[in-house]
């Protein structure tokens, strides 16, 4: 109880202390990179210490705010970019986003190699002793579970106990549209994505178009055959009706 109380006033205490004092400022958590912290953006880090959560990146000669994703993964830190970024040869903004190590010597040498044979990659550098690179972003889209079509028709026969028709349903109607995104690859860069998971596959709302996202695991194919058909067909029904990802779990 005492421990217990300790914490509370503690936590209190830390909630307490002003953004404008010095102090304020190394009050951080090594996992998150906290770049030029803007004032009154104060939030509780993985380990419970409270760190800025946006940053400023500079690369290239330009420089964006950014904002932390809510959906990080395990190795690195992920942000949008405010305003956007231009492509290489191009002084127009598109979406995107920004990754950084979460350690000074992590790279990111086979995912840059894969998002420029794919014409994502817009800037890779150096700043603030991290490694960080800017790729194209997408609007309005979202994990699986997150869209309208798993709410309006997955979702129902999982609450139902009917884990087998939702499996059905997604085998047969948006597992086809995930190997298509991936034959397009093959056909246009001859790059083959191989971790089609489903938290790397952002949907629009009525899931009928996936976009193939984190690109750090991927492999040449020079051609798109029955073989890598079946490959890949096989690796997309185990991660999202197998795997520890699967999206059909019985809710009822």
């Amino acid at each position: 109880m005492i421990l217990s109380s300790l914490f509370l006033v503690c936590g209190a205490a830390a909630l307490a202390v002003s953004i404008n004092d010095p102090t304020a400022r190394v009050l951080r958590n090594e996992d998150h990179v906290t770049f030029n912290p803007k004032p009154n953006q104060l939030v509780l880090g993985s380990t419970g210490r409270f760190v800025f959560a946006d940053a400023v990146l500079t690369l290239n000669g330009i420089t964006r705010n950014l904002t932390l994703v809510s959906d990080q993964g395990n190795t690195a830190i992920t942000y949008s970019v405010d305003g956007g970024w231009p492509p290489p040869g191009s002084t127009t903004n598109e979406i995107a986003y920004a990754k950084s190590g979460k350690t000074s010597g992590q790279t990111f040498t086979d995912e840059i190699k894969w998002l420029g044979k794919i014409n994502q990659l817009f800037a890779d550098g150096r700043f603030n002793n991290r490694n960080w690179i800017v790729f194209r972003g997408v609007a309005n889209k979202v994990h699986i579970t997150a869209t309208t079509y798993f709410a309006t028709v997955l979702l129902p026969y999982l609450l139902q106990g009917n884990v087998e028709a939702c499996k059905t349903q997604f085998k047969t109607n948006k597992i086809p549209l995930i190997v298509a995104q991936a034959k397009y690859y093959v056909d246009t860069f001859q790059v083959l994505h191989t971790d089609l998971q489903p938290g790397n596959i952002l949907w629009n709302m009525q899931a009928t178009a996936p976009t193939l996202i984190d690109w750090g695991s991927a492999k040449e194919v020079s051609t798109w055959t029955a073989a890598v058909a079946a490959e890949v067909t096989a690796q997309v029904e185990f991660s999202h009706l197998t795997g520890s990802e699967r999206i059909c779990v019985d809710l009822a």
